[in-house]
């Protein structure tokens, strides 16, 4: 005052008791510094009736616990503006719920300032979440701002959701063993409110069933959402087939249990076994190399499983998923001369043998160690031989295969030409080698055979003949090298192989020859000589010509 005190006090009077027993009052202040006691009297004052301020409104939980479907009990805190508690005389004409599903089931109020609240009363909730209510007087309603939550009630029933894709048959589809499988666990109360965070109480009443119950197994895990009010049911790895979810919770479902199928994953090669039988039941594995005739029709059986190592049923059978590869072998003659790529007849038809089993057929046809890469999804499967040692089958007369001698290498070679060459003044030799119907050569040669040298008017020599490795070697007999040696340069002769192994029933074979003598030997012939078509001169030192 006067520039040196400035000083605003409220204070809140009892005027309805004052004004009973005292109409004449006074109001002042008395300051005081310790040495100096001064009282002023306010001469120029006014007293107003103070106003309900709805912004300063609280409202007070006065119940530990507040659960949907249970009464609770609240306090009402009401403030004029000077920020007083504020309280009507009678009485607020109604206090009802703001909230949806919310009741005042009963209120009261204090008139007394003794009391710390304006207002108290019970209120029971369907719903769970944030509360308000509303106030009623003279006409005018107020709503108290919500200041606290009521939670969801006793857990009483749940429902399950699962995270990967489902039908109406609760079936869900994923990959076992490539992911885990999350169900969803939502509990709820009796008016419906999800329970939040009810992590024992799932891992307490939910059991789950494997397919087999005697591969139950409890190392699941039950965890709270990362979002949201449901628990995880977390499955990792888990063995394909129906599973049954049980639980006093799923009240709402038949025998209180959930079930699904939990599909296979997809195959790979390392979880998977193949092997080779000789027949589609699979019964007679090939364990260990074994010989084999070419031309035999083998099987290659196909168990795929998934990374959890579950068998994948026929129902989800798919032919991509397996490959045999193409088996393969070198063959070599004895002495190394023979080096011939020989590729097998390749991957037969996918098969679902009796409705259980995939299989692929095989005819093996490539002489030697016959070597086959099975897979799985390009993986190699577990297989406990995947090696055939074949051997040719019954020579086949018209595969048969005449080698010619090359004087430069020292070795027989294959030749692919219309007709052989050879010259008079060097070894004339073939080998003979018998094929099989899969142009495998036979490592012996069966049977009884002649081959002639024939042509172009001369006289037929027949060749000498002797084992040789796989084959026969026909080469001109030392007492028909003169006649050899004495033929005109010319193509059209002929070697001719006869099978005489029936010798009622004889079949020869021709091939087409070249003779390069060493002389020039112009058009002469191979004819027998005759006087009477001859021409004699004289010349020098008596030679004559013929």
């Amino acid at each position: 005052i006067n520039g040196a005190l400035q000083v605003e006090y409220n204070y809140p009077f009892k005027l309805h008791r004052r004004l009973k027993t005292s109409p004449a009052f006074f109001m002042g202040f008395t300051a005081s510094t310790g040495d100096l006691t001064q009282t002023t009297i306010i001469k120029d004052w006014s007293v107003g009736i103070p106003k309900h301020d709805p912004t300063k409104t609280t409202l007070v939980p006065l119940d530990r616990t507040m659960n949907a479907g249970s009464t609770f009990k609240f306090g009402l805190i009401l403030r004029d503006a000077c920020n007083h508690i504020f309280r009507i005389r009678g009485g607020w004409e109604a206090i009802t719920s703001a909230t949806p599903g919310c009741v005042v089931e009963r209120y009261r109020n204090f008139e007394d300032y003794d009391f710390p609240y304006t207002a108290e009363g019970f209120m029971k909730c369907n719903g769970a979440g944030a509360l308000s209510i509303a106030l009623q007087q003279g006409g005018v309603t107020s709503q108290v701002p919500a200041a606290f939550n009521v939670e969801a009630g006793i857990a009483n029933s749940a429902v399950i959701e699962f995270s990967a894709y489902r039908d109406r048959k609760n079936e869900i589809g994923v990959a076992a063993g490539d992911i885990d499988i999350v169900i969803m666990v939502f509990v709820s109360d009796p008016s419906g409110n999800l329970v939040p965070n009810p992590v024992d109480l799932v891992r307490k009443q939910v059991m789950v069933t494997w397919p087999n119950p005697a591969d139950n197994r409890y190392d699941y895990k039950v965890e709270k959402a990362p979002e949201g009010p449901s628990v995880w049911i977390r499955i990792g790895g888990p063995k394909a087939g129906m599973y049954t979810l049980r639980s006093p919770l799923f009240t709402q479902r038949e025998n209180n249990e959930y079930k699904f199928w939990m599909n296979f994953g997809m195959p790979h090669g390392q979880y998977s076994d193949c092997w080779i039988s000789r027949s589609k039941d699979g019964d007679s594995k090939l364990t260990t190399p074994v010989q084999i005739e070419a031309g035999t029709i083998v099987y290659y059986h196909f168990r795929p499983r998934d990374m959890a190592w579950n068998e994948i049923t026929p129902k989800y059978f798919n032919p991509g998923w397996v490959a045999l590869g193409l088996p393969w072998s070198v063959y070599n003659s004895t002495k190394g001369s023979d080096q011939v790529l020989h590729f097998g007849a390749g991957n037969g038809q996918v098969e679902l043998y009796n409705n259980e089993r995939i299989i692929i057929p095989a005819e093996l046809k490539v002489y030697g160690l016959n070597t086959f890469g099975p897979t799985v999804q390009g993986f190699a499967c577990r297989s406990p031989n995947n090696a055939l040692t074949v051997y040719p089958s019954l020579a086949k007369w018209e595969n048969t295969q005449l080698w010619p001698w090359d004087h430069k290498t020292n070795q027989f070679y294959i030749e692919y030409g219309p007709e052989f060459v050879f010259y008079t003044d060097q070894t004339v030799s073939v080998l003979m080698v018998t094929k099989d119907r899969f142009w495998n050569t036979l490592p012996t040669v069966k049977g009884e055979y002649t081959m002639t040298l024939s042509g172009n008017k001369m006289e037929p020599i027949e060749l000498c003949q002797q084992p040789h490795g796989f084959g026969i070697r026909f080469v001109i007999c030392p007492e028909n090298k003169y006649h050899l040696d004495c033929l005109v340069s010319a193509r059209g002769y002929d070697l001719t192989l006869k099978n005489i192994t029936d010798k009622a029933n004889v079949t020869q074979r021709v091939w087409r020859v070249e003779l390069i003598a060493p002389i020039y030997t112009g058009d002469a012939g191979n004819g027998n000589f005759s006087i009477q078509f001859s021409e004699i001169w004289a010349a020098r030192r008596n030679w004559f010509r013929a």
